[in-house]
């Protein structure tokens, strides 16, 4: 922390920190009556105050960084002369980005809702319609391709996180959001061009196992895996050590097991992106989990943030999707959250300590493949 801090920076914080405030809250509040009062050109404010709140947002932060402090409170805190090692002790407390980590959440949702009407334009446009089948609950065609509006909220959470110094470092150190938006950008291509042309299923399994291969090789893989066997002095299962070539091999087959699972699951209407988001939330919790066990560690906030970041993504999604739905997710919205529920999982998995063989940890880190199977399956 600076020995001095600016009293202008005092100001300009508390100033910006009022204008931030009002509107985010009259981006929430606003929506629903602008655009039931002007249809989607009500989207044309809602984005322009979304814009400026962020902008705001970006401004606080820089100051933030400038004077090396966490909040507003700690400026004060030195302002009206503290202590600084009470100030460093505030510091420490405040390094778990969780609050950074909601308003990822919530940039996705809210650029994901926004996107999504102007998506369903364009999904007529270009003919992307699910028409009713006899095996279908809808009875009127429904354009699909929401995938891409979501993929535009993940993007948006990606490029917001990158620019908070709380969550900047995450990408200093680990190449796995990258990853995620590279193989993320692929599976959505993929998904729409299938939302459009009906493709066949070795086409789309081509491109699925593609974007796995691009995680692979960006370092997102399992080195490590429990299983329930060759336990010894009481313990339950024990841990095998992967080589790289198997650390990879399960890293596409999980990868590709979660995208397609997904993809059966979305049949009805606010299911896929209801179960994706549960999914999603519960795997954040225990990313969030994982980083206090690395005492806020950066190398632990790219899985959090993975998981934050389409929790939001599904979210925003909900409110089109649920019943009587305006439009579908398709392929592109269903293969993209299986590949970042699948990513987040395996990012974490290079996290956790390995002391010892800890069976529930697998599990957390598999909760969103038995979510999908317990749907799938369970009568």
């Amino acid at each position: 922390m600076k020995q001095e801090v600016n009293a202008a920076d005092v100001r300009a914080m508390n100033r910006d920190g009022i204008i931030y405030t009002i509107l985010l809250a009259a981006t929430i509040i606003l929506p629903v009556p602008l655009i039931k009062w002007f249809g989607l050109y009500g989207l044309i404010p809602e984005l322009l105050l979304w814009g400026s709140a962020m902008y705001f947002a970006l401004r606080l932060e820089r100051i933030k960084k400038a004077n090396n402090v966490q909040s507003y409170r700690e400026i004060l805190a030195f302002s009206e002369g503290r202590k600084l090692d009470e100030i460093e002790q505030k510091v420490e407390a405040g390094k778990r980005p969780y609050q950074k980590l909601l308003l990822v959440l919530l940039t996705a949702a809210a650029v994901t809702f926004l996107l999504t009407g102007l998506i369903r334009l364009v999904a007529i446009r270009v003919g992307a319609v699910a028409y009713p089948r006899r095996r279908d609950v809808h009875v009127a065609p429904i354009p699909r391709m929401g995938g891409v509006a979501m993929y535009g909220g993940v993007l948006a959470a990606m490029f917001l996180a990158k620019n908070l110094p709380a969550l900047s470092r995450g990408f200093d150190y680990s190449n796995d959001a990258r990853a995620v938006v590279v193989a993320g950008g692929l599976i959505v291509v993929v998904g729409a061009l299938d939302d459009r042309f009906e493709m066949d299923s070795l086409t789309k399994l081509a491109g699925q196992v593609t974007a796995a291969g691009i995680m692979v090789l960006f370092g997102v893989q399992w080195f490590m895996f429990w299983v329930p066997w060759g336990g010894t002095d009481g313990k339950v299962g024990t841990l095998m050590v992967l080589g790289s070539n198997q650390g990879q091999l399960l890293t596409v087959l999980l990868i590709v097991a979660m995208v397609n699972a997904m993809n059966f699951v979305d049949g009805l209407d606010g299911l896929a992106s209801g179960i994706g988001l549960i999914a999603a939330s519960a795997t954040c919790l225990f990313c969030l989990g994982l980083l206090d066990r690395h005492d806020g560690d950066v190398t632990a906030y790219p899985p959090a943030l993975i998981a934050a970041t389409i929790a939001g993504a599904c979210l925003g999604f909900l409110p089109h999707n649920f019943q009587p739905a305006r439009i579908f997710m398709g392929d592109s919205g269903s293969m993209l959250i299986g590949l970042m529920l699948a990513s987040a999982s395996t990012s974490a998995s290079g996290k956790m300590d390995y002391t010892g063989p800890n069976p529930t940890d697998t599990i957390a880190l598999l909760s969103p493949l038995l979510v999908v199977a317990a749907v799938l399956f369970v009568p």
